[in-house]
Parts: C-alpha cells; sequence; structure tokens
C-alpha cells in the first residue's frame, strides 16, 4: 500500500493538499482495496469541503480524484471478475459480496471504466472550465451514452432464437385469452403476420 496513504487520515489542509497527487497515488495502487480507500477518503474529503461551504475548485479536485479511482476500481474488476454472475478467477474468492461490493457499484465502476479516455478528460476539463460541479453521476451519463449510441442496432435474432421468443410470447396470450374466443385469436395471429409482411421494408 502507498505509504502516503496514511497522511490521508482526517480533515487538515495539508491533506485537502494531497489531492493533487491523487493520481501518483492511483498510479502506484495495485489491489482494489487500495483504489477503494483512495476513493473512500477522497469523498470523504469532498463531502467536508462541500459542508464547510469550500469553493468548488476544491470540491471538485477532491470530486476528479474520485472518479479517476472509481474507473481504475473498474478496470480492476472488469480484469477478474466473469461476466453476469460475480464470481472471481482466484480461488478463495468466490464473489462480490466478500470484496464489501454490491452488483450496482460493480456496474457503475466498470461503466465509468469504458468511458473513453479522450471523453473522460474532456468532461474533467469542460467543467472545470464553465464552473460546473463535477460529479459521479454527470460521468455516468456520458458511459451510458458512449455503451448504447443513439443509432445503435441490435444484433437480429437468429430463427430458432425468434421462433422461441416468440411461441413464449404466444402461449402467455393463450393462457389469458378468453376459452370461447381461442378460434378468434387464431384468426387474429394470422391478420397480424400479414399485415407485418406487408411493411417488411419498415424494418431498420
Amino acid at each position: 500500500m502507498p505509504t502516503e496513504l496514511a497522511a490521508l487520515n482526517g480533515y487538515e489542509l495539508r491533506e485537502i493538499t494531497l489531492l493533487i497527487q491523487g493520481k501518483e497515488l492511483l498510479a502506484q495502487a495495485r489491489t482494489l482495496d487500495e483504489v477503494r480507500l483512495i476513493r473512500d477518503q477522497a469523498e470523504a474529503i469532498r463531502l467536508y469541503l462541500r459542508k464547510r461551504g469550500e469553493g468548488l475548485k476544491a470540491q471538485n479536485a477532491a470530486a476528479e480524484i474520485v472518479l479517476r479511482a472509481s474507473r481504475k476500481a473498474g478496470e480492476i474488476l472488469a480484469e477478474t471478475v466473469r461476466p453476469g454472475n460475480p464470481q472471481l478467477f482466484h480461488d478463495g474468492i468466490i464473489g462480490l459480496s466478500e470484496l464489501g461490493i454490491g452488483l450496482t457499484q460493480s456496474h457503475r465502476w466498470q461503466q465509468l471504466a469504458r468511458l473513453d479516455d479522450a471523453v473522460f478528460e474532456d468532461h474533467i476539463q469542460q467543467a472545470k472550465d464553465e464552473g460546473r460541479e463535477l460529479t459521479t453521476a454527470g460521468a455516468l451519463r456520458l458511459a451510458a451514452k458512449q455503451d448504447d449510441p443513439p443509432d445503435h442496432q441490435p444484433e437480429p435474432w437468429s430463427l430458432e432464437d425468434a421462433t422461441d421468443r416468440l411461441r413464449r410470447i404466444v402461449y402467455r396470450l393463450f393462457t389469458r385469452w378468453p376459452a370461447d374466443e381461442l378460434e378468434s385469436m387464431g384468426h387474429l395471429l394470422v391478420a397480424l403476420g400479414q399485415e407485418l409482411l406487408k411493411h417488411r421494408d419498415l424494418r431498420p
């Protein structure tokens, strides 16, 4: 663990000055625990500065370290945690719960880590230039846009997958349809299929 971390206990002015060294501390950090410690202490300082009514520049300096540490934590998690059911590859560590990290937190950190470096740096600089508060929520909105751009088109299903999905939807309708009107349901499905075929050229 970087020895400088010990100096981040408390809220004295000299400790706030250490935020300038945040990038160096993160560069030295090698484990998730070290990165989380930097992040948590920077967030504590940010909240303390806000409570004291300190200027936005000082608050944003702490917020920047929070964001950079969150991104690095996301990078570490992305390398060690399996997608879906979060199980770690290393023996003896079976999941996020043992690390004290929730699924939502893990998702957000990894989402921040995927944000393009240039976009992230521009976001930081623009907030400083415009005198805006630097927030995790703002960075997450950028990351969400990158993960799902407006012109993104989902991959089409295979015929087998599409058939299975349609069958399950129709079956759910079938179980709720009035028992004495099942024939009308069949006619409606046929009519719907014909209507869709007429407009196949409207598909994206």
